[in-house]
């Protein structure tokens, strides 16, 4: 592991944009980098050729959360961010996240829209988002929801502790990564919640992490609904049955070498809009089961 330096982790699936976000990471970074793209299951007909970047293949859809932990594993960053592979970011990110997330912290710059046009920064920033609970007649899900009332009554700190977060830019310490287990694609498959995963081992499963929304960073991300024709035909089944399980996990508190149950981090960040007020209770849990809702 080398110090003080940033291993950015692409994964990519057949994206158009792929090759411009890496342009725009090398360009934005003022210090030592490495960019390693995890080309899932597509072979580009050119490569970004720069000696910081580094391609892993795999001829078979392995998703998201394999791409990740590969890519880890043969990082040499003390760092490591986790970057959508159709987006742009504020330049000196690496310089200003580093010296602003401590050793046991996942930190989120704030969000914006990607024009692809003009490969500018749009309508944003989002920085707040609260967990919808979720119809239980319809998809037992939870959804991430702009919270942007949170904004007045923290008052709007530059750094702050959020719940949840949009997964397409993430950045900890490879340490804390490797402390949380990384991504756990046996409970829940390849692809879906990574960052509801990500902030409930933090915040649920450590004495001391925190997940953090940082405002002094932004990133640029293409509106997901646009990209979805190039993705695998069975990954919105994949997703569902992932965030299924998360639920379920939070509810029945069954999040391995948890420490702390649900309820502590809903009341450190609610209350949320619509929420059952007695969610939490064995009379609740107990009709969820009944009805094979977790």
């Amino acid at each position: 592991m080398i110090a003080n330096k940033v291993s950015v982790i692409i994964p990519s699936y057949r994206d158009p944009h792929l090759f411009r976000t890496i342009e725009s990471v090398l360009a934005a970074a003022k210090e030592s980098i490495e960019i390693i793209v995890y080309l899932d299951h597509f072979v580009p007909s050119e490569l970004k050729r720069d000696n910081r970047v580094l391609y892993l293949m795999s001829l078979e859809n392995v998703g998201m959360r394999r791409a990740i932990n590969e890519s880890v594993k043969i990082s040499s960053g003390e760092y490591i961010m986790k970057l959508d592979s159709h987006c742009s970011i504020i330049d000196g990110f690496d310089v200003i996240l580093k010296s602003q997330t401590e050793k046991d912290w996942v930190s989120i710059p704030a969000k914006y829209n990607l024009n692809v046009d003009t490969w500018e920064r749009d309508k944003g920033p989002v920085t707040y988002l609260y967990l919808e609970y979720p119809s239980l007649k319809k998809e037992k899900i939870f959804r991430m929801k702009p919270f942007n009332k949170k904004i007045k009554k923290r008052n709007n700190p530059m750094i702050d502790d959020i719940i949840a977060f949009q997964g397409a830019c993430w950045f900890m310490h490879r340490e804390f990564f490797d402390k949380i287990g990384g991504l756990n694609e046996e409970l829940f498959g390849s692809f879906g919640a990574e960052a509801h995963e990500i902030s409930m081992k933090t915040w649920l499963t450590t004495d001391s992490g925190r997940v953090v929304i940082n405002k002094n960073v932004w990133y640029a991300h293409y509106r997901p609904e646009k990209i979805w024709k190039n993705k695998p035909d069975n990954l919105r089944t994949v997703m569902v049955q992932s965030m299924k399980k998360v639920f379920q996990l939070d509810m029945l508190n069954q999040w391995p070498n948890q420490k702390r149950p649900f309820k502590w981090v809903i009341d450190k960040f609610g209350p949320f809009p619509k929420w059952p007020i007695d969610w939490h209770t064995d009379e609740y849990i107990n009709r969820l089961k009944q009805n094979d809702y977790v």
